[in-house]
């Protein structure tokens, strides 16, 4: 019978109207509605209907689906032959999404790219795929390159003329190369009147000016040529996804081996603001600072190097007003007001000597209201008595950080 009265909760909580939500209610129904659905509003939803005789309830469970994004996006990756390799590829998006990997011929691989020893016919295309049924699917294609050894280089050292018995001797950098000091890939073979310094599967550290030197019992002469060993670039220091609190500094490094000497910058993709240097620093975090970066190695003898990361800037909670005074009249109601920023999800707590019931009490109730930026908290005092006059606090929390914020009512 009538007048029925209807409720709204959600995971247990009482909702009301605000900028989000909107409740409709007639004589026998209840209409509920979210005008912007995000992915914190999924979560059980109960109505429950009141008259003077009882009540019933009906619970539905609201799935929030979101669009599919590339988490770990996959690039073209050049290799040695013979190493390990493992591409990595992942997406978010609710529901959760497959990934799935295509060979050249378009054979299903699995959900992970790996190779325990690469050979030159792991080389070619390749394609990741993330689906889940719902979305258009994501696809990714990248290239394997695969790099043989290093070649070998002989180098040799004659005399048109001299006296025998010849002595030679070899110097990298002005620094003598002997059996027991030249690296495991060099070796030197002397003849009468020849010496050979043969470097074997040649790699960028064995880069410099070599010296031949040759003596007999009259004199001595040298001739010194430079090595240049011409590779593409290859990563010293991949940078790596990171997340930093607003406020802090942060430095990421991103670095390789090439010759000749690599440019390196970054580029930030929500901008296209570039920074030449390998190291990419950020004073004093803001928001703004979030998103896609590239870290881009190049050099005229090969392939670029490119490094794709997510820069995630979390926001501590916070109130931006400390202190507020309100003056109420004894007798009518007092509404105290906090209203928090920071990343969700957030959670505010009303403190008078100890915390305040989220339910509400005999003379008081407490409505939370979800922002673009935050939370805002309202205690609410339905008839003010003079012992209500305090000093109230609200504590905002969430899990980069909490901040304190102190409201004064002073009943008149």
């Amino acid at each position: 019978s009538k007048p029925i009265f209807f409720q709204w909760l959600k995971n247990g909580h009482v909702l009301n109207e605000d900028d989000e939500i909107k409740i409709e209610s007639s004589e026998d129904v209840s209409l509920f509605t979210i005008k912007h659905v995000k992915l914190n509003d999924a979560g059980n939803y109960t109505c429950v209907a009141k008259n003077a005789i009882g009540a019933d309830s009906s619970t539905v469970v609201l799935t929030v689906k979101v669009p599919l994004r590339w988490t770990k996006e996959p690039q073209d990756t050049a290799v040695k032959l013979e190493e390990r390799l493992q591409i990595e590829c992942d997406a978010f998006g609710v529901p959760k999404p497959k990934i799935k990997w295509f060979s050249k011929e378009g054979e299903i691989i699995g959900d992970k790219l790996r190779f325990d020893k690469i050979s030159v016919s792991d080389k070619g295309s390749f394609v990741c795929v993330a689906e889940n049924g719902f979305d258009q699917p994501l696809k990714k294609a990248i290239n394997i390159y695969v790099n043989k050894s290093g070649s070998d280089i002989r180098l040799f050292c004659g005399v048109e003329k001299g006296s025998q018995p010849l002595y030679f001797e070899w110097k990298k950098d002005e620094i003598p190369l002997t059996i027991s000091s030249y690296p495991n890939n060099f070796k030197i073979s002397d003849k009468t009147d020849l010496s050979s310094l043969h470097i074997n599967n040649v790699k960028i550290e064995n880069e410099g000016n070599y010296t031949c030197s040759v003596k007999n019992d009259v004199g001595s002469d040298s001739v010194t040529v430079l090595l240049t060993v011409k590779m593409a670039p290859k990563w010293i220091k991949e940078p790596k996804d990171i997340t930093v609190t607003m406020g802090e500094s942060v430095s990421i490094e991103c670095d390789a081996i090439a010759s000749p000497k690599p440019t390196i910058y970054w580029r930030h993709l929500n901008t296209n603001e570039n920074t030449k240097s390998k190291v990419l620093k950020i004073n004093a975090v803001k928001e703004s600072n979030s998103g896609k970066y590239e870290c881009v190695v190049s050099n005229k003898h090969g392939d670029l190097l490119k490094k794709t990361i997510s820069v995630t800037v979390s926001v501590p909670a916070k109130f931006e007003e400390k202190y507020a005074l309100i003056h109420a009249k004894s007798g009518e109601s007092a509404k105290l007001s906090c209203n928090a920023i920071g990343d969700k999800p957030l959670a505010v707590t009303w403190i008078k000597e100890s915390k305040l019931d989220k339910r509400g009490g005999e003379n008081y109730e407490i409505f939370d209201h979800v922002t673009e930026h935050g939370l805002n908290s309202e205690l609410v005092i339905r008839s003010v008595k003079r012992e209500d006059e305090y000093l109230y606090k609200c504590l905002a929390e969430n899990e980069y950080g909490s901040d304190e914020k102190t409201v004064k009512l002073v009943v008149i």
